[in-house]
């Protein structure tokens, strides 16, 4: 009994411990930041899209007009072909 007291005793201090550790530290500026080497990211502007086009003039996807022919096997062994799902959502 005494050791599983002391078993969670042990167990609150590390996580109160790790709390305290993940709490207490700040960044240099003194608000919470993540550092990288490669400073802050500016505002886009206009030029960033130059090369990309606009969604308006892609063409819609074109739905094939035949599914290909194929069939699995369901979890008792029983082969069922994809045509049996026509119509279904």
């Amino acid at each position: 009994m005494n050791g599983r007291i002391a078993g969670i005793a042990l167990l609150a201090l590390g996580m109160a411990a790790g709390a305290w550790f993940q709490f207490s530290r700040r960044a240099p500026e003194g608000r919470p930041a993540v550092r990288v080497a490669a400073g802050e990211a500016s505002a886009p502007d206009s030029s960033d899209f130059a090369g990309e086009l606009p969604s308006a003039t892609l063409p819609p996807p074109k739905i094939p007009d035949q599914l290909p022919q194929f069939s699995l096997e369901d979890r008792s062994g029983k082969t069922i072909p994809i045509a049996s799902f026509a119509g279904s959502p």
